[in-house]
């Protein structure tokens, strides 16, 4: 049992401490749909019509040169891409099969945000397009290039016409499927035999 005193105090204090928590959760909820909205900016910043024409990188040799996304005609689709990424490591098969079903059609370009162990990551998976890195940070914020694994459908102007975020299963597999009018994912009867 409390003492009359510090029953006085407690009943005092409490609504005084539940106002400040209330205070800081709604301080807290603020600050995180603010934090919300700038990684929302970020990964959103390529968005359908914005120009993307060419992006100054190095090669697995270490040269640096400029490749042309709107070069030759042919649509590209920028792969962007980490080897530590999981998402990237279970792309590989599908982004393999992907290549070999848009050669001729579209001009495949891996781009991977970071060097570290990415030899081995196209040796190991048999990446059967030109990978490259070392784009400059200050092109990585402009065009948001932060997530991984994401796809990047650039018209032969230099145009994004469509971008996709994630592995290539479900929505995002489905949806660069009909995109491109190829099959990268197997139907639900090739999965029961």
């Amino acid at each position: 049992m409390l003492s009359n005193p510090v029953r006085k105090l407690f009943t005092r204090v409490s609504p005084i401490l539940l106002v400040l928590s209330v205070s800081l959760n709604v301080i807290q909820g603020m600050r995180l749909l603010r934090l919300g909205d700038v990684l929302a900016g970020q990964a959103s910043v390529l968005k359908e019509g914005s120009l993307i024409s060419s992006l100054d990188v190095s090669d697995l040799s270490g040269r640096t040169l400029r490749i042309n996304l709107a070069s030759r005609g042919l649509p590209t689709l920028l792969y962007v891409l980490r080897p530590t990424c999981i998402y990237c490591e279970r792309n590989a098969i599908t982004v393999n099969k992907l290549a070999r079903q848009v050669r001729g059609r579209y001009q495949l370009v891996g781009l991977s945000l970071s060097t570290a162990g990415l030899g081995e990551f196209v040796a190991n998976h048999h990446i059967e397009f030109p990978v490259y890195t070392g784009v400059s940070e200050s092109v990585r914020h402009e065009y948001g290039l932060n997530n991984t694994p994401e796809t990047i459908l650039v018209s032969p102007d230099g145009r994004v016409e469509k971008v996709w975020f994630g592995a290539y299963t479900d929505d995002v597999g489905v949806g660069i499927e009909r995109a491109l009018n190829i099959r990268l994912l197997a139907s639900k009867q090739q999965e029961v035999r």
